[in-house]
């Protein structure tokens, strides 16, 4: 995860619905064409622009490089993806 230059976000309400948070925001690192794997994931309260930095900035300070391009949807995620990574290139989730 430390050098991955792309990284795949996405979150899920569905599995959460009967717990005290809104959502589970899971992060994948690309590794080679034809690898990948789960780096981390979290449990959300909510879907604010505020929610999303921290996480992001979490994991800067776990040693996350800033990677070159981020893959999610364009909702407040994104606009935290530019504050914490802002030479990162934001591309939007092709699944929906």
């Amino acid at each position: 995860m430390k050098r991955s230059e792309d990284l795949y976000i996405d979150g899920t309400f569905e599995f959460v619905e009967q717990t005290m948070f809104l959502l589970v925001w899971v992060i994948v690192c690309k590794l080679s064409d034809h690898l990948s794997i789960l780096c981390a994931f979290y449990f959300l309260p909510n879907k604010e622009a505020s929610t999303y930095k921290m996480v992001l900035e979490n994991l800067m300070e776990q040693g996350l490089s800033d990677p070159q391009q981020i893959h999610l949807d364009f909702e407040p995620s994104a606009i935290a993806a530019k504050c914490v990574f802002p030479n990162c290139k934001v591309i939007g989730c092709d699944t929906h």
